[in-house]
């Protein structure tokens, strides 16, 4: 699912910076903070918001940016796919997730 939305992503951020639209902008801190979260909550918990640097569930944000990249990944006849891998990592759990399950405790 990584590459598919990463190839999303690419179809509609590439049209923006030809057109010189300014990215969000993220603070060093708030940057490190989001990637402590992501390190120690993954999907179930939180992450910072890249538009507005708030904390929101990780399921959330991962809802927006496959809207955000919706119209690239609609080109490419690739939503349905990607919302049925996310549905489904929802469900049972991203790798790390289930890694971690497995784990020896």
């Amino acid at each position: 699912m990584l590459a598919v939305l990463v190839r999303g992503l690419a179809g509609t951020l590439l049209p923006r910076v030809a057109a010189r639209v300014p990215a969000p902008r993220m603070s060093c801190p708030d940057l490190s903070q989001a990637h402590r979260l992501a390190a120690a909550q993954g999907l179930g918990g939180h992450g910072l918001d890249p538009v507005d640097g708030r904390e929101r569930p990780a399921v959330t944000l991962v809802d927006a940016l496959i809207d955000f990249a919706r119209t690239a990944l609609d080109a490419t006849d690739d939503t349905e796919w990607v919302r049925a891998q996310w549905d489904r990592i929802r469900t049972d759990g991203g790798g790390g997730g289930q890694a971690a399950s497995r784990a020896p405790s």
